[in-house]
């Protein structure tokens, strides 16, 4: 019930296939009788006919809000190493402007309207926040208890009740020594794991409008980008 007989099929014959993301490349689809250097020059005619068709989209990437970290450069150069058509954001603030909007107000009206004005097919925008993220180590002080080692080296174990060597207490405090030496390095650890998270860390939002549709989607949101 419910099986399957496997059969050969030759990729020639093979028209398209689609997964849960879409069509698949058959291009990607390794054959064991084509060459490396046969596959690459099939990668990159792939890359080119992408590139060619993104040159056809027109995109502008309007300044992130509160963006003081550079990151609108950066969308620009992974949306231009796309091969996409950037088109200058400043025809959107004069738009702004023109209309005196501030650009602390800018919402996705105002971009669909700059995308409509500039005949672009793709408008982006998003926003920059910073999150301080406190030193939360609390020290322990029974962990912290200075106790070496070479405390027990020099002091005296003598058994006086048989005259022998007190070899309980010797090991009991050899115990507690290496214990407390293996707590406070344990301690130093955690408090290192904490000083590693405290900072400022950059968040950010950033989405696509394409003006055609107004269908908005987000590239990423509310993400950790990095660590300032």
């Amino acid at each position: 019930e419910n099986e399957t007989t496997p059969v050969d099929i030759q990729k020639d014959d093979i028209k398209s296939l689609t997964d849960n993301d879409g069509e698949i490349d058959l291009s990607n689809i390794n054959d064991p009788n084509v060459d490396e250097s046969t596959l690459k020059a099939i990668r990159q005619e792939a890359l080119k006919e992408k590139c060619d068709a993104n040159a056809k989209i027109d995109v502008m990437v309007m300044q992130l809000k509160n963006d003081y970290y550079g990151l609108s450069d950066d969308v620009i150069q992974n949306l231009e190493v796309a091969c996409y058509n950037i088109k200058d954001h400043f025809s959107g603030l004069e738009y702004l402007a023109k209309n005196q909007i501030p650009i602390d107000e800018l919402n996705d009206y105002h971009l669909t309207e700059i995308g409509k004005r500039n005949n672009l097919d793709y408008i982006f925008y998003g926003y920059v926040y910073k999150i301080e993220e406190p030193f939360k180590y609390i020290s322990d002080p029974s962990r912290l208890s200075a106790y070496n080692p070479a405390d027990i080296i020099g002091k005296e174990y003598y058994d006086y009740s048989d005259g022998g060597l007190d070899w309980d207490g010797l090991i009991s405090d050899a115990v507690v020594a290496f214990t407390r030496h293996s707590m406070q390095k344990e301690e130093k650890e955690r408090r290192d794991s904490y000083e590693l998270e405290a900072g400022s860390y950059i968040y950010g939002t950033l989405y696509g409008i394409e003006i055609a549709t107004g269908e908005k989607s987000y590239w990423f949101k509310n993400k950790n980008l990095f660590k300032f």
